[in-house]
């Protein structure tokens, strides 16, 4: 578990660092998704790169909203009411 939070901590660190060099924003229903494909969506249609253990996020399912939203909004959202955050 604590590896989850020191990955968490560090998307958190290079998504709000690369928000310093891009204002994208994301609208787009994100429903049961798996982490993998939530990432490669937001890698596709951005300048973000993730890095993170896939064997800790394996099981988690993505179902969030985004409405204009910047990564640290988005990730903030994903992550709520999460062991992750």
């Amino acid at each position: 578990m604590q590896k989850g939070f020191r990955l968490l901590g560090m998307a958190l660190l290079l998504a709000t660092t690369a928000l310093a060099q891009s204002d994208k924003h994301f609208t787009e229903s994100f429903s049961s998704l798996r982490f993998d494909a939530f990432v490669q969506k937001i890698e596709a249609t951005s300048a973000y790169h993730f890095y993170y253990n896939e064997k800790a996020l394996d099981s988690f399912t993505v179902n969030v909203n985004a409405s204009n939203n910047t990564l640290p909004e988005l990730l903030q959202q994903l992550f709520q009411n999460t062991i992750y955050l």
